[in-house]
Protein backbone atom coordinates (compact mmCIF):
# COMPACT_ATOMS: atom_id res chain seq x y z
CA UNK A 1 0.00 0.00 0.00
CA UNK A 2 2.65 2.52 0.88
CA UNK A 3 4.19 2.22 -2.76
CA UNK A 4 0.79 2.99 -4.07
CA UNK A 5 0.61 6.07 -2.10
CA UNK A 6 4.55 7.28 -3.50
CA UNK A 7 3.17 6.34 -6.62
CA UNK A 8 0.25 8.67 -6.31
CA UNK A 9 2.38 11.86 -5.20
CA UNK A 10 1.34 14.77 -7.02
CA UNK A 11 -1.65 12.85 -8.00
CA UNK A 12 -5.15 13.28 -6.40
CA UNK A 13 -8.50 11.12 -7.62
CA UNK A 14 -11.28 12.84 -8.23
CA UNK A 15 -14.77 11.24 -9.34
CA UNK A 16 -12.98 8.12 -10.13
CA UNK A 17 -9.90 9.68 -12.01
CA UNK A 18 -6.45 10.55 -11.30
CA UNK A 19 -5.44 14.04 -11.75
CA UNK A 20 -2.13 15.69 -11.95
CA UNK A 21 -1.04 19.28 -11.68
CA UNK A 22 0.19 19.12 -15.16
CA UNK A 23 -3.58 18.78 -16.00
CA UNK A 24 -4.30 21.38 -13.45
CA UNK A 25 -1.98 23.91 -15.08
CA UNK A 26 -3.99 23.55 -18.80
CA UNK A 27 -7.11 23.66 -17.26
CA UNK A 28 -5.96 26.95 -16.00
CA UNK A 29 -4.59 27.82 -19.12
CA UNK A 30 -7.47 26.85 -20.98
CA UNK A 31 -10.27 29.11 -18.04
CA UNK A 32 -8.10 31.71 -18.51
CA UNK A 33 -8.71 31.74 -22.57
CA UNK A 34 -12.37 32.03 -21.81
CA UNK A 35 -12.88 28.02 -22.35
CA UNK A 36 -16.24 27.18 -20.42
CA UNK A 37 -16.09 24.15 -17.78
CA UNK A 38 -18.26 22.45 -20.29
CA UNK A 39 -16.43 22.61 -23.39
CA UNK A 40 -13.34 21.49 -21.34
CA UNK A 41 -15.37 18.29 -20.14
CA UNK A 42 -16.47 17.44 -23.88
CA UNK A 43 -13.06 17.90 -25.56
CA UNK A 44 -11.44 15.01 -27.19
CA UNK A 45 -8.21 13.95 -29.02
CA UNK A 46 -8.23 15.35 -32.23
CA UNK A 47 -7.33 12.22 -34.75
CA UNK A 48 -4.07 14.45 -35.70
CA UNK A 49 -2.87 14.25 -32.09
CA UNK A 50 -3.53 10.69 -31.93
CA UNK A 51 -1.79 10.13 -35.07
CA UNK A 52 1.18 12.17 -33.55
CA UNK A 53 1.77 10.48 -30.09
CA UNK A 54 1.23 7.23 -32.15
CA UNK A 55 3.86 8.04 -34.77
CA UNK A 56 5.96 9.65 -33.04
CA UNK A 57 5.79 6.21 -30.24
CA UNK A 58 6.47 4.13 -33.22
CA UNK A 59 10.08 5.60 -33.91
CA UNK A 60 10.82 5.62 -30.00
CA UNK A 61 9.95 2.44 -29.05
CA UNK A 62 10.81 0.40 -32.48
CA UNK A 63 13.37 2.41 -34.84
CA UNK A 64 17.38 1.90 -34.53
CA UNK A 65 18.57 3.60 -31.72
CA UNK A 66 20.20 6.38 -33.79
CA UNK A 67 16.88 6.99 -35.20
CA UNK A 68 15.27 7.80 -31.73
CA UNK A 69 18.09 9.79 -30.64
CA UNK A 70 17.96 12.06 -33.89
CA UNK A 71 13.95 12.19 -33.12
CA UNK A 72 14.59 12.86 -29.64
CA UNK A 73 17.46 16.01 -30.15
CA UNK A 74 14.90 17.34 -32.69
CA UNK A 75 11.64 17.12 -31.01
CA UNK A 76 13.57 18.89 -27.69
CA UNK A 77 15.17 21.60 -29.76
CA UNK A 78 11.88 22.81 -31.81
CA UNK A 79 9.93 21.84 -28.44
CA UNK A 80 11.55 25.40 -26.67
CA UNK A 81 10.74 27.35 -30.33
CA UNK A 82 7.30 26.64 -30.27
CA UNK A 83 6.57 27.04 -26.76
CA UNK A 84 7.99 29.86 -26.87
CA UNK A 85 6.07 31.46 -29.72
CA UNK A 86 2.39 30.27 -28.17
CA UNK A 87 3.33 31.77 -25.12
CA UNK A 88 3.89 35.10 -27.06
CA UNK A 89 0.89 34.98 -28.97
CA UNK A 90 -1.11 34.07 -25.53
CA UNK A 91 -0.08 36.86 -24.52
CA UNK A 92 -0.61 39.45 -27.23
CA UNK A 93 -4.14 37.95 -27.43
CA UNK A 94 -5.31 37.37 -23.94
CA UNK A 95 -5.36 38.87 -20.87
CA UNK A 96 -3.63 36.41 -18.50
CA UNK A 97 -0.80 36.11 -16.05
CA UNK A 98 2.06 34.21 -15.41
CA UNK A 99 0.31 31.52 -13.35
CA UNK A 100 -2.11 30.89 -16.69
CA UNK A 101 0.84 30.42 -18.56
CA UNK A 102 2.56 28.33 -16.17
CA UNK A 103 1.93 25.07 -17.96
CA UNK A 104 3.43 26.18 -21.04
CA UNK A 105 6.61 28.10 -19.39
CA UNK A 106 7.17 25.08 -17.30
CA UNK A 107 8.02 23.28 -20.28
CA UNK A 108 10.09 25.98 -21.87
CA UNK A 109 12.80 26.17 -18.57
CA UNK A 110 12.52 22.37 -18.38
CA UNK A 111 13.49 21.56 -21.85
CA UNK A 112 15.72 24.86 -21.41
CA UNK A 113 17.89 23.41 -18.60
CA UNK A 114 18.20 19.73 -19.83
CA UNK A 115 18.05 20.58 -23.60
CA UNK A 116 21.30 19.85 -24.39
CA UNK A 117 21.37 17.21 -26.70
CA UNK A 118 24.86 17.72 -28.10
CA UNK A 119 25.81 14.95 -25.99
CA UNK A 120 23.58 12.32 -27.51
CA UNK A 121 24.09 13.33 -30.92
CA UNK A 122 28.34 13.23 -30.31
CA UNK A 123 27.65 9.73 -28.96
CA UNK A 124 25.15 8.78 -31.46
CA UNK A 125 27.23 10.43 -34.92
CA UNK A 126 30.52 8.34 -35.24
CA UNK A 127 30.04 7.10 -38.45
CA UNK A 128 28.45 7.40 -42.02
CA UNK A 129 25.83 5.08 -41.50
CA UNK A 130 25.03 6.12 -37.69
CA UNK A 131 25.08 10.16 -39.05
CA UNK A 132 22.62 8.75 -42.05
CA UNK A 133 20.46 6.77 -39.49
CA UNK A 134 20.20 10.22 -37.19
CA UNK A 135 18.79 12.95 -39.78
CA UNK A 136 16.65 9.86 -40.65
CA UNK A 137 15.07 9.97 -37.13
CA UNK A 138 15.09 14.14 -37.26
CA UNK A 139 13.96 14.52 -40.38
CA UNK A 140 11.27 12.28 -39.51
CA UNK A 141 10.23 13.81 -36.41
CA UNK A 142 9.98 17.21 -38.48
CA UNK A 143 7.35 15.56 -40.57
CA UNK A 144 5.28 14.35 -38.24
CA UNK A 145 5.59 17.17 -36.43
CA UNK A 146 4.39 19.45 -39.55
CA UNK A 147 1.72 16.94 -40.36
CA UNK A 148 0.20 17.67 -36.60
CA UNK A 149 0.69 21.21 -37.26
CA UNK A 150 -1.07 20.95 -40.28
CA UNK A 151 -3.85 19.04 -39.09
CA UNK A 152 -4.22 21.43 -35.99
CA UNK A 153 -4.18 24.41 -38.61
CA UNK A 154 -7.26 22.98 -40.50
CA UNK A 155 -8.89 22.10 -36.88
CA UNK A 156 -8.14 25.38 -36.00
CA UNK A 157 -9.88 26.40 -39.75
CA UNK A 158 -12.83 24.70 -39.23
CA UNK A 159 -14.09 25.88 -35.96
Amino acid sequence: NKIRENEMIGHRIEQGSVKTTHQEKWLRLLKALGVSEEEIKNIDPKEGTRNYVAELSDIYSTAEWQVAAGAFASQGRSAIEEYQAVVALVKNNFTVNAKDLEVLTDVIGTASRYNNTNHILDKAVFDKEAKDLVWQGVSRQLEIRQEFLNSLERYLESI
